[in-house]
């Protein structure tokens, strides 16, 4: 039994080491699975990495080659650097070379003004350059920090993997190394052409401030002879042909670079002129085509010069657009202004005035030309002695004349003062050698009379235009928005003088150094930058604002005013314009004025988040309260683009027949025919039953009704109503009439008659002579039309007391 036992417990121990045994050879199993399944994690983590890594690499290989194709032109940047130092070398001659005759302020000034433009130039062009140096620089760190990925040199174990990861490495490192080489080739360039930008910057920036400190020089010692007395000579080395020529290089050389960076304000003013003209062209087809005579406004210069007045208009006032403009860009626009104003004077002033006017034209164009002239010689100084004498004398008879009286603007006797005084001082200064500030006096003299005449009749010419509108438009046309053109009357308004003055003041004004003494440190109060909270603006930026807004409300009414109908029109040439010209009117409207909003935020540098942020309040408001305001415009933008309604259709609204006037943002108008306007909202418009006559083409069917006494011929009744209809012109032959015999009548049969009017507008005054039509020819032809009648019997009932007894 003992042994039985002892077997037994060995037997035991036996299964429990083999269950021990397996357990363990499990959790091996166990193990070593989870050791490879992380392996194989890691590796296919890291696999990933190097795909995500590659794919990268070879997607910035590929924008880098892309930008390197594109590219700066540096062979045309090297020659606009020469070409700039060759401007540089002409604008330094005159001013630090060949200067024996001295300083001249106008040659400064010139010189200036060159050098400025010639700044802005090369900046924009550094602005190129840096922007493609940072897109290189950016594009070689981000392929240097791929390149440093540890996950690149972590190789696969599998030797098959690890072949086609070594194959797709060497074809990868074949695309970086010519793509890496070009990159550092074209950053040497690159900064080589940067260093000669600044370069250049640097030595236009020094000339500049060495020609402002003469500029300053000379406007201290202004009133210090420069030169000997007129009658003496001075010495110097060069030629009048010479001082031409420079005058000649340096004007055209100023001329040419601002009209290169002004292209889009010429383009814009070049856009006005057309616009105005069409404007006032339209203003006169419509005042010469109505029966009334319009008002009288001053000989109706204007529509009878469309054109051309539209051109004096728009370079008069289009002068305020371009700012720092050099005088021969300046000159060009006042001979424009003034070969305009000698076309509209002609045979409309008296012939005293108008030699008056040519003649100081005349001496003011000299006077320009000399004003072009840039060093001093006495050639220069004996035309200016004579122009600026024959100026104050003739100015001077003509004070005096009784010729004053027939002067049109009144005002232009005190500017031909100022034109006297000025070439006086004129003549004195340039007689005892005050070469620079007479020059300023004489140009001034001559430039103060002719920008004034120009001014005055400017204005005169703007109110005319002005009277004329609000005697052709008196009432809003399509759009919301409205010019009141009944405020403008014959009398010019003083706002518009008072802004002639001051227009008048700055034109002159610039002629004279102190003025832009004074003039910059306005410049520079209206362009500091000043912070409020997180916020930097600047006083200009805020005007800039502003004015963008009130010319995007004001361009607005502008459009609206165009599409306004004239109130003589009737309604065959209103049929003529186009149906769905003023769903457009109202989507420009729109555009214009989330365009102005738009360019507001952008000129005033107010960036775009903030205005999400008013958005986003407005969004809120109009959740609260605004419901019904966003529901009328958003169904004004319905109507826009589904046009379901056109200004100028005839609609049905409540069995009332109407004529839609205007669409707005918010509502529209509706002119009922007793004359009165019915506003609708634009939501209530889209959601009532409306019908659109328009839509069909106008056209409408009349029902007409009418009886004749039994025992008429039908047939003969028919041929009467069918020939009546077919005789008039009115009605429309196809669709042709049709008479239907429609029931018997308590009295009468029912006859209906169907035709076509050609217009709903003639449907009413159609069916009334049809109807005495029909009435006439019945009577010829002795067709009778019942009215109806009732007989009736009165019975005595049993058991009732007769009338007779009753009366008893």
């Amino acid at each position: 039994m003992a042994k039985a036992q002892q077997k037994d417990s060995l037997s035991a121990n036996d299964t429990v080491k083999r269950k021990s045994h397996f357990v363990k050879m499990l959790q091996d199993v166990a193990e070593r699975e989870e050791g490879l399944s992380i392996a194989k994690f890691k590796d296919a983590q890291v696999a990933s990495r190097r795909r995500k890594t590659l794919d990268e690499t070879v997607r910035l290989i590929r924008a880098a080659k892309i930008l390197l194709k594109k590219g700066v032109d540096t062979v045309a940047l090297a020659r606009e650097l020469d070409l700039a130092g060759k401007d540089l070398k002409i604008v330094r001659d005159g001013v630090f070379t060949n200067n024996e005759a001295g300083q001249t302020q106008r040659n400064l000034t010139e010189s200036s003004a060159i050098l400025s433009e010639l700044i802005v130039s090369l900046q924009g062009r550094k602005r190129i350059v840096d922007k493609y140096e940072a897109a290189l620089f950016k594009l070689r760190s981000e392929i240097d920090s791929l390149a440093t990925d540890t996950t690149l040199y972590q190789f696969p174990s599998d030797s098959a993997v690890l072949m086609k990861y070594m194959q797709q490495l060497v074809v990868v490192a074949k695309e970086v190394s010519p793509v890496d080489s070009a990159i550092d080739k074209s950053l040497e360039s690159t900064q080589k052409l940067q260093n000669g930008i600044n370069y250049s910057i640097y030595q236009i920036r020094s000339t500049q401030e060495d020609v402002e400190n003469f500029m300053l020089q000379l406007h201290g010692r202004s009133l210090s002879r420069e030169l000997p007395g007129i009658l003496t000579p001075f010495n110097t080395t060069q030629s009048f042909e010479q001082v031409m020529s420079l005058s000649k290089r340096k004007g055209l050389l100023a001329l040419n670079f601002y009209v290169k960076d002004n292209v889009a304000k010429i383009i814009i003013l070049v856009i006005l002129i057309i616009l105005s003209a069409v404007f006032i062209y339209s203003l006169r087809r419509i005042v010469y085509s109505r029966d009334e005579s319009p008002i009288d406004l001053g000989g109706k210069l204007s529509l009878r010069f469309p054109v051309v007045s539209a051109i004096f208009i728009m370079v008069n006032l289009g002068q305020f657009m371009f700012i720092g403009t050099p005088f021969i860009f300046s000159a060009l626009l006042w001979l424009i202004s003034l070969v305009c104003l000698s076309i509209i004077f002609y045979k409309f002033i008296s012939t005293f005035w108008m030699v008056f006017w040519l003649s100081f034209a005349a001496m003011f164009m000299l006077a320009s030309i000399d004003n072009l002239i840039l060093q001093a010689s006495m050639q220069e100084r004996w035309v200016m002695l004579l122009l600026s004498i024959l100026g104050a004398l003739y100015g001077s008879f003509v004070v005096m004349s009784s010729h004053r009286k027939e002067l049109r603007e009144r005002g232009i006797r005190y500017f031909i003062v100022f034109m006297i005084a000025f070439e006086t001082i004129s003549f004195f200064l340039n007689l005892f050698g005050r070469f620079n500030l007479s020059k300023t006096f004489f140009t001034g003299g001559f430039m103060g009379l002719v920008i004034a005449i120009s001014f005055l009749w400017t204005v005169r010419l703007l109110n005319e235009v002005l009277g004329y509108a609000s005697s052709v438009y008196k009432e809003p046309g399509k759009g919301s928005f409205y010019i009141n053109f009944n405020k403008v009357g014959n009398k010019v308004p003083a706002i518009l003088y008072v802004l002639l003055v001051t227009g008048w003041i700055i034109l002159v004004g610039r002629n004279f150094y102190s003025f832009k003494a004074f003039a910059d440190p306005f410049n520079d109060f209206l362009n500091t930058e000043r912070t409020l909270g997180s916020y930097n603006f600047s006083i200009k930026g805020l005007f800039v604002f502003i004015l963008i807004l009130v010319c995007s409300l004001f361009i607005s009414r502008i459009i609206s005013f165009f599409a306004s109908e004239p109130e003589y029109m009737n309604a065959a040439d209103k049929k003529s314009r186009r149906a769905d010209f003023s769903s457009w009117i109202l989507l420009m409207r729109i555009f214009v004025i989330c365009l102005g909003l738009y360019l507001a935020f952008a000129a005033a540098g107010i960036p775009l988040d903030r205005l999400t942020i008013i958005l986003g309040a407005l969004g809120v408001g109009i959740g609260l309260g605004l419901q019904g305001l966003v529901h009328n415009l958003v169904s004004g933008l319905i109507i826009a683009f589904e046009k379901p309604v056109n200004v100028g259709d005839i609609i049905e609204i409540d069995n009332k027949l109407g004529t839609m006037k205007s669409i707005g943002f918010r509502s529209s108008v509706i002119i009922m025919p007793d004359g009165s306007n019915i506003v609708v909202p634009n939501g209530d418009l889209l959601s009532m039953r409306l019908v659109n006559w328009t839509m069909g083409k106008n056209l409408r069917r009349l029902n007409i009704a009418v009886g004749v006494a039994y025992g008429t011929d039908i047939e003969k009744v028919k041929k009467i109503l069918l020939d009546i209809v077919e005789n008039d012109n009115q009605v429309l032959k196809n669709p042709a009439p049709v008479v239907i015999v429609k029931d018997f009548g308590d009295s009468s049969i029912q006859f209906e008659l169907l035709v076509w009017a050609p217009h709903i507008r003639y449907s009413l005054t159609l069916k009334s002579e049809i109807i005495s039509k029909i009435d006439q020819a019945f009577k010829e032809a002795g067709v009778v039309i019942p009215f109806p009648q009732q007989d009736v019997y009165i019975h005595n009932l049993p058991g009732k007391k007769s009338d007779d007894t009753d009366a008893k």
